[in-house]
């Protein structure tokens, strides 16, 4: 799928995109090599208090994880199946 597919004007995304340095079509392939290169990013973004204390992911994750009675430190050792069956899934808290 074509990044420009979402935007109406695609002069502008394809000009922003290319200007960023950002692929005109995503390769599934090969995000999963994007993602760690980026890991130090990535959690700038997603450990900063600021973007936390604004997201509805962030504070339904930790209420759920509240009424599940688990500190985060006991959480981050659960297994995956685990850690999901305590919390459920924030995908519906954007």
């Amino acid at each position: 799928m074509a990044i420009t597919n979402h935007w109406k004007d695609s002069w502008d995304a394809t000009t922003t995109v290319s200007d960023s340095g950002w692929p005109l079509e995503i390769d599934f392939e090969t995000l999963p090599d994007r993602i760690i290169t980026l890991r130090k990013e990535i959690t700038m973004v997603i450990a900063n208090e600021i973007v936390l204390d604004d997201s509805a992911a962030w504070t339904t994750f930790i209420n759920n994880l509240k009424d599940a009675k688990y500190k985060l430190y006991k959480f981050r050792g659960l297994s995956d199946w685990v850690k999901f069956r305590a919390v459920g899934s924030n995908a519906h808290a954007g």
